[in-house]
């Protein structure tokens, strides 16, 4: 869909992780296609969500990501998968599902490799890559446990 499509890698991370922790509290179809959804972060903070199925740039968010651009944030997703929970679950098998195999270990030890002959400007790059990807959760997480690296 274009919605998927349209949102960056971390928007759909967040986004599904939203959805899967029950942040979608209210869905109202507006029109044909064009829905309203009230998001309720971990804060607490409520985001309002117009979602446009027939023309994606009329999408929008009020959170500080998407208030008066033509991005497709988190909320925005959130509010695609649960009016489409199979897209959620496509979306989950595809890129978020540990592969049963031992190719995970595979990539695991390759990447372990490269982590090894990075200079140190290249892994503070790849970690804030990879923080990126982070629920804020999980983020506070790694803050707390490495605070007291020297």
């Amino acid at each position: 869909m274009e919605v998927l499509a349209n949102a960056s890698q971390k928007a759909k991370y967040e986004g599904y992780y939203c959805f899967k922790c029950g942040c979608v509290k209210e869905v109202n179809e507006v029109s044909k296609r064009v829905y309203e959804g009230k998001i309720v972060d971990e804060k607490g903070e409520v985001f309002s969500v117009n979602l446009d199925l027939n023309k994606n740039v009329k999408s929008s968010c009020n959170c500080k990501q998407a208030f008066n651009r033509r991005v497709v944030c988190k909320h925005v997703v959130a509010l695609y998968f649960k009016l489409f929970p199979a897209e959620a679950k496509r979306y989950y098998d595809e890129y978020l599902k540990p592969s049963a195999d031992d190719n995970r270990e595979i990539k695991k030890r390759t990447f372990k490799k490269n982590l090894l002959r990075a200079d140190r400007s290249e892994l503070i790059d790849y970690i804030c890559e990879l923080m990126d990807l982070c629920t804020d959760k999980n983020l506070d997480k790694f803050l707390d446990e490495t605070k007291n690296f020297k």
